[in-house]
């Protein structure tokens, strides 16, 4: 009972995460900022894993032993957030952890391999969830609410999840401050995500570097996707606080 009353906390401690993507040219860069409760333990940096010929690169959550986001040798690369909005099942031993899901996808060869793992996800045992998926040609968003799964749809450019009281003014602060500024390079949405704004009567909150004191912004990765390979950068800490010279750094061949 414990252990159900701490995993409970955490849950609720947990405030946001984002995620925006953006075409140059025959390219795709994105970035992840996975913001977490100051309790939950520390993820371990990107590891490289291989399963019947696909190859691939994920974090890894030391709780659920799976990740939040992830990307493999044949194109595809994908990223879940946290719907804290949706139709939360009470805590429990039985529950599936969402992780595990960006892991078995991560496995997989194809698109269509893929959508099987989505369509077959015991979501009976899940809390909501937002997926993305992501290859140069597809780039799609699925939406578990708790309730059902909606049909998939094209992924917009930028995405975030909360757990904040004030979700909705968050993200349409976000949302509005991405778009003020000009991207033309990857370097663009890593500058964004490490942005102390928005801001609102100086509370961090709201922020895409975000900082309170139960929960903050606690890594950012950077994934770039082309013809040939993907580049996987990884920032453990505050966005704000990286050395982007001295990135995690770990890469893929497109087979």
């Amino acid at each position: 009972m414990i252990r159900l009353v701490k995993r409970h906390q955490q849950e609720c401690l947990r405030v946001m995460c984002s995620l925006n993507w953006r075409k140059f040219g025959g390219s795709i860069g994105l970035v992840f900022t996975r913001d977490e409760s100051v309790l939950r333990a520390k993820a371990l940096p990107p590891q490289r894993f291989s399963k019947a010929g696909v190859e691939y690169l994920m974090p890894v959550d030391p709780v659920g032993k799976g990740s939040w986001i992830s990307a493999n040798n044949k194109g595809m690369v994908f990223c879940l957030l946290n719907d804290y909005q949706g139709n939360m099942k009470p805590m429990s031993d039985k529950l599936v952890s969402r992780g595990a899901l960006i892991q078995k996808l991560a496995e997989c060869a194809t698109l269509a391999d893929a959508e099987d793992i989505i369509n077959t996800w015991p979501y009976h045992q899940s809390q909501p969830f937002y997926l993305c998926v992501i290859s140069l040609n597809d780039q799609f968003l699925w939406h578990f609410n708790g309730d059902k799964l909606l049909q998939k749809e094209t992924l917009p450019e930028q995405l975030y999840s909360s757990g904040h009281p004030e979700v909705e003014k968050i993200k349409t602060l976000r949302s509005e401050f991405a778009k003020s500024q000009k991207i033309s390079f990857v370097d663009d949405i890593i500058k964004l995500h490490r942005a102390h704004e928005p801001e609102v009567d100086g509370d961090r909150a709201y922020s895409f570097c975000m900082h309170r004191a139960e929960a903050c912004s606690q890594s950012m990765t950077v994934i770039e996707i082309n013809q040939k390979n993907i580049e996987f950068k990884y920032w453990p800490g505050q966005p704000c606080e990286a050395n982007l010279a001295q990135p995690i750094f770990k890469s893929l061949t497109i087979t």
